[in-house]
């Protein structure tokens, strides 16, 4: 790094951010100091290098140092999670977005209280378990609750509409029934209480709830409901005892684990509910910066800043250089005192080994995981004769109907993942008529043309959903747009005998090639078209959708463009057209009792 001793001697000796920035202005590293000059004079100096080696990987691609001066700590710590949420520098704890994850949600507050899937988690008094990182160990733990509290998941207008027949769910015995009355509103209320206790560990409180419940319906001879709650019962005595109780003193904590190799890292979050551990969240950070503590601290920040569930106490093995400040903050987040602890002896010491353990084996398997998926990406780039491994992937595919509401949609993955926040979606503008061939060079150049725009840089690779001709059709685009040396572009196209692969044409060869049934790398670009194509499709469902609302509104006699437009916006379909008396349609402003029946009576005689 140059002019190294002017960098250092321009910081502050105030609180506040600093961001490293390479020679193009890129954000590598956003950190916050409570004194910015002697946190940045610490990556220099050997005491500070010599234990932390990745540093100077970072720091060989550091031209230049920003500092933002902020009043206190806590004020550096909020503008240090926002500015990493805008930039996602490279060297940084790098979580999804928080819409990525799921959490299930017991609203206690409905008449008849729900558990379902969310993403948001707001302060709106129901009781939020989670996030969890697994959709299938989610999907599980949903079964298991329905299982041991038969709750509603299903939104109220479905749980208007079984009012005289419940769903499926209550034949699965996943659902008591309440829509249609086929369990009382104190039994479901009930149900509602044992989950509610369940989420918050409260085991022996449910457990003797539920004998309770098992003694008094066998006393009143409800034999049946007797026999739900000694299954219910004996269920949930077999899941506590699968999980294993700790301990009477292990209550409601977090314990925090760490593995590092190298420039990666593996963080395990375990969580222990009244002597029991209920669930573990996994992450693993290729290039995380700093020492162990420092990425600790970070982690704490992040995984902590948007949560609405706070355990009592977070256990790990490391002390944080910053604890205090860190357990006012968490104090500030959740509204109470949460310890921080660092056991040296005792049962806790062997949470946090635990812990360490689960951080290890997420992280020996992400690392087998990445070093496979390298080898796919290598084979396909043999096997495609590409100029570029294709760790980045944009799909392209067009939807229409003869011609009609033509789209198309882009979506991208990166090391194998979607990123989400790069689909696009495209409207058809200068092709008219059924012509894939022709709209993929439109679609294709359009994206080009916006190349060196921030945000639209080019992938390693574009993916094609189709055959030569639109293989052949955006290689011209790219052509046009001098980008053949830039992007590499391949062309997939769905096979036609269910005993054959699906068929990948490369440029400049008119002879598909064929991958072994089932190869990895065949299913990795099936996978990603097949998204493309889901995407597209869904584009062009809902344009047609609109079409159909808007030329059914159209279709009304007597009314005028101005009138159909005020029914349109205000009712938006005409299915809600329908259930709107003559009085309310002549009380709208522009309208009369004459326009009002007119309107009825068409859609009565038009079936509609």
């Amino acid at each position: 790094m140059t002019h190294k001793s002017i960098i250092i001697g321009s910081a502050p000796t105030s609180p506040g951010v600093y961001l490293m920035k390479n020679a193009k202005g890129r954000v590598l590293y956003v950190g916050k100091a409570k004194n910015l000059k002697k946190r940045v004079t610490s990556y220099f100096t050997g005491s500070s290098s010599s234990d932390r080696y990745q540093i100077q990987h970072l720091l060989n691609d550091v031209s230049n140092i920003e500092y933002i001066v902020t009043q206190n700590e806590r004020d550096a710590l909020i503008l240090e999670n926002s500015l990493i949420k805008k930039y996602k520098p490279k060297f940084n704890v790098q979580f999804k977005d928080d819409k990525t994850y799921y959490s299930l949600k017991l609203d206690i507050n409905e008449k008849y209280p729900r558990l379902f899937f969310t993403r948001r988690v707001v302060d709106d008094g129901a009781l939020y378990f989670g996030p969890f990182t697994s959709s299938s160990s989610l999907k599980k733990t949903k079964k298991f609750f329905h299982k041991l509290f038969p709750l509603r998941d299903c939104t109220n207008s479905k749980f208007k509409r079984h009012s005289n027949r419940p769903c499926i769910n209550y034949n699965m015995k996943l659902c008591a029934g309440p829509c249609a009355k086929k369990v009382s509103d104190n039994d479901y209320l009930s149900l509602a209480m044992q989950a509610k206790l369940y989420l918050r560990g409260k085991f022996k409180e449910i457990l003797k709830l539920i004998e309770n419940s098992m003694k008094n319906a066998a006393a009143d001879l409800r034999f049946e409901e007797a026999a739900f709650y000694r299954n219910q019962l004996s269920f949930l005595k077999m899941h506590i005892d699968q999980k294993g109780l700790i301990d009477s003193k292990t209550k409601d904590i977090d314990v925090i684990g760490i593995y590092r190799e190298g420039y990666s890292t593996s963080i395990v979050v375990l969580y222990f509910r009244n002597g029991s551990i209920m669930d573990k969240s996994d992450y693993f950070f290729e290039n995380s910066f700093g020492d162990s503590t420092q990425i600790l601290e970070e982690f704490i920040y992040r995984y902590y800043l948007g949560s609405k569930s706070y355990p009592k106490e977070i256990c790990i093995n490391l002390k944080l250089n910053n604890s205090n400040f860190i357990k006012q903050w968490l104090r500030e987040k959740s509204g109470r005192a949460i310890n921080l602890f660092y056991p040296v002896r005792g049962r806790k010491v062997d949470l946090t080994n635990l812990a360490n353990e689960n951080a290890k084996a997420c992280f020996l398997k992400n690392f087998h995981d990445q070093n496979n998926f390298q080898t796919l990406l290598n084979n396909l780039s043999k096997k495609l004769s590409l100029n570029n491994t294709p760790k980045t992937i944009e799909c392209y595919d067009i939807s229409n109907i003869q011609g009609t509401n033509s789209v198309a949609s882009s979506i991208r993955f990166e090391d194998g993942k979607a990123l989400k926040r790069r689909y696009r979606r495209y409207k058809i503008k200068t092709i008219s008529g059924a012509n894939d061939f022709a709209m993929i060079g439109e679609v294709i150049s359009r994206r080009l043309q916006r190349k060196s725009q921030k945000g639209w840089d080019l992938p390693d690779l574009f993916l094609i959903d189709g055959g030569i001709g639109q293989l052949n059709s955006a290689l011209s685009a790219a052509a046009q747009n001098g980008s053949t040396e830039q992007v590499d572009i391949v062309a997939i196209a769905k096979a036609r005998n269910p005993n054959e692969t699906d068929k990948v044409f490369i440029p400049y060869n008119s002879k598909a090639l064929t991958f072994k049934k089932n190869s990895k790398e065949i299913l990795y670009l099936m996978k990603i078209r097949d998204e493309a194509h889901r995407f597209a499709v869904d584009y062009h469902k809902k344009l047609r959708k609109k079409s159909f609302i808007k030329s059914a509104f159209q279709s009304i006699p007597m009314v005028g463009v101005k009138r159909k437009k005020i029914l349109q916006k205000k009712y938006r379909t005409i299915n809600n057209l329908k259930n709107v008396s003559a009085q309310e349609l002549a009380s709208i402003d522009g309208f009369n009792t004459k326009v009002a029946e007119s309107i009825k009576n068409y859609i009565s005689s038009a079936n509609l």
